[in-house]
């Protein structure tokens, strides 16, 4: 091998450890990164995802406590108009009461002492007011948003209505008939609008 040659071969074999020591350098530093890197990837996913669900979880709980606040809110509405109707009702039947036993008394040909026609008078006028007072209790009824308690309402309200309409405390026996059958249309209308309400009130109860 003359000294060209050697020469060539030393070159080469300086050029191929250059290239394996590259390449080890390469190695050593490239994998460290590859691993830093992929730490840094998972992380922010992990962070990423930890993130979402607290979000969710967070939205999961504001949802909770809205439902929450809502029932609240529709159980005390309930709890206020069925009061008002009560009352009403209450009303109506001393009302209603007082005008039977004076109707029953004059169809026998009774004499209704003063005191008690002053009385009924009064029960009458007790009755007209509640049943004006009534209108604020609709707006409460309106604000449920049940269709079938609007519905309950509104039938029961015109049947009082009626019933201070065409039987005032000066009506005749002739009456009579009239008015045992608004009392009876009244006592389910009364009853139906009441069962709409505690079904309500029971169903947000186990919901919560």
């Amino acid at each position: 091998m003359d000294e060209s040659e050697l020469a060539l071969k030393t070159a080469e074999t300086a050029l191929s450890k250059s290239r394996a020591e590259l390449y080890s350098d390469l190695v050593k530093i490239g994998i460290p990164s590859l691993i830093a890197i992929a730490g840094i990837v998972s992380t922010y996913l992990l962070t990423k995802a930890s993130h979402a669900k607290d979000l969710v979880i967070e939205n999961l709980r504001d949802s909770h406590n809205t439902k929450n606040e809502i029932n609240e809110r529709t159980g005390e509405l309930i709890k206020e108009i069925t009061t008002d109707i009560s009352k009403l009702n209450k009303t109506m039947l001393l009302y209603s009461n007082g005008l039977h036993a004076k109707i029953t008394m004059d169809r026998d040909r009774l004499l209704f002492p003063e005191e008690n026609k002053k009385e009924l008078s009064n029960k009458y006028h007790d009755f007209v007011e509640m049943l004006h007072d009534i209108f604020s209790t609709e707006a409460k009824v309106m604000l449920l948003g049940r269709e079938n308690i609007n519905e309950n309402f509104f039938n029961y309200q015109i049947e009082l209505t009626r019933l201070s309409t065409n039987l005032n405390p000066f009506v005749g026996p002739d009456k009579i008939d009239e008015l045992d059958q608004r009392l009876f249309r009244t006592r389910d209308l009364h009853k139906a609008l009441i069962q709409s309400l505690s079904t309500v009130f029971l169903l947000d109860e186990q919901v919560d």
